[in-house]
């Protein structure tokens, strides 16, 4: 299908269904169609860089650290406050 998809760039489904029929893949324009109406949407989810749900990463503003027995902040970077 993956393979099929890529040639459908400028194709009808019969001309897909003829290529595919070329490397021995007996198949119907109708069911190219189907499958290009049903894993269109999985393709361009796998092809999205990977996206969070809001709420799952987080930062860190400022760290409070032990340094030398004594407490102390440390902000990004590890820059002192």
């Amino acid at each position: 299908m993956r393979s099929a998809g890529t040639w459908g760039c400028g194709l009808s489904y019969r001309d897909v269904g003829e290529l595919m029929a070329e490397r021995g893949v007996t198949v119907d324009h109708v069911t190219i169609y189907r499958w290009v109406q049903r894993f269109t949407p999985e393709f361009i989810e796998a092809a999205r860089p990977c996206r969070h749900a809001p709420g799952d990463r987080w930062y860190v503003d400022e760290t409070c650290l032990k340094v030398s027995g004594k407490w102390t902040y440390s902000l990004p970077g590890g820059r002192p406050a």
